[in-house]
């Protein structure tokens, strides 16, 4: 479990017990006996190295590689060494134990991130490709409720994918530096940048903006032709939004399906960030979105702000508050909105 391939070899061979009751990752027992098989023997060595990707093992993959375990194939369940290897998921459960008492090797590794990291360069290192694409059967439609959720899978992600879903911009950066595409899109249409922001990572997001020559206009969801912008503003995540509308972003920019940025705010309906819905609103607003419009589009988000399922959003909308309310709102400071929304005048 702390990643010792000379270790496991000796306990292998001597008749260690190799049960292992986590529930969370594969069972360790084919990747010790693979690891502890004599030097010349024909073994399948690509299930071992994934299982070892999984666990996040560095030094145990660079053993399996360099007996010939192929970083790039799959699994039976579609997915690679790479894919598994930055695939979004908590530590196994002793991993906290192990790197508190493995103080010499963990000095390296400050945490499982760190683990992760090195398994992703070794696998690299030995000709994984940061753009070999899933074969799983999962058909996902994403929705606001994807919010920060690992079930957001779609039909054949790239590495890159798996990455900007796991909250690590080192990791992320690692496979741009080694040739992964950010315009790689998914079986599905949708790009890496869709994951980071439905996850909520700013700085994997700015990370992957960073690649883009002009990521305001960029189309991250194809079938929808949703705009980064949209897609911000379906998470309410408010510094994704800020950071597009003050780069030029087209506030008033429709889909396929005829959708603003403030329609997507509008259908999260999620208590725990009414704060930041409501923020939201209020920068769509000040960067140039006409409430008062009578253009249908428009005036069809508008009423829909009218019925939403929170009632500091449905009082943005009410016309006798937002007619003395609205006029106010670009002297107030950015948080001056918000708490007028939940403080009105009179």
């Amino acid at each position: 479990m702390s990643d010792a391939p000379r270790v496991v070899v000796t306990l292998v061979r001597h008749g260690t017990f190799l049960y292992e009751g986590d529930k969370d990752y594969p069972d360790l027992t084919p990747l010790y006996l693979a690891v502890a098989s004599p030097q010349g023997c024909v073994l399948d060595y690509d299930g071992p190295l994934r299982i070892s990707a999984s666990y996040a093992f560095p030094r145990i993959c660079e053993f399996l590689l360099v007996r010939g375990a192929s970083p790039n194939s799959l699994s039976k369940f579609g997915f690679s060494p790479m894919h598994l290897a930055v695939m979004k998921r908590l530590p196994y459960q002793y991993f906290s134990e192990i790197a508190a008492f493995d103080s010499q090797y963990m000095t390296a590794h400050k945490d499982f991130q760190g683990m992760v990291w090195e398994t992703t360069s070794t696998l690299l290192r030995f000709g994984g490709d940061p753009n070999v694409q899933s074969a799983n059967s999962r058909r996902h439609q994403c929705n606001p409720q994807c919010w920060r959720s690992v079930d957001c899978q779609h039909l054949g992600q790239r590495v890159l994918h798996f990455a900007a879903a796991s909250g690590a911009p080192d990791v992320v950066s690692l496979l741009l530096q080694h040739g992964a595409d950010p315009m790689m899109r998914d079986d599905q249409g949708y790009l890496p940048l869709y994951l980071a922001l439905s996850h909520g990572d700013n700085s994997t997001v700015n990370r992957l903006m960073d690649e883009h020559e002009n990521p305001t206009s960029l189309i991250v969801v194809q079938p929808t032709e949703s705009t980064a912008l949209h897609i911000t503003c379906r998470f309410a995540s408010v510094p994704g939004t800020l950071f597009l509308l003050r780069k030029g972003s087209d506030v008033n920019a429709i889909d396929s399906a005829g959708k603003t940025a403030l329609h997507e705010v509008l259908s999260q309906t999620c208590p725990s960030i009414e704060r930041e819905i409501i923020q939201t609103i209020e920068y769509l607003i000040e960067y140039g979105f006409e409430v008062k419009s009578k253009l249908p589009f428009i005036d069809g988000a508008v009423a829909l702000g009218r019925k939403h399922a929170l009632a500091s959003v449905r009082q943005i909308f009410q016309p006798a508050f937002s007619n003395g309310l609205l006029g106010l709102m670009l002297d107030l400071p950015h948080d001056g909105f918000v708490r007028a929304i939940h403080s009105p005048p009179g």
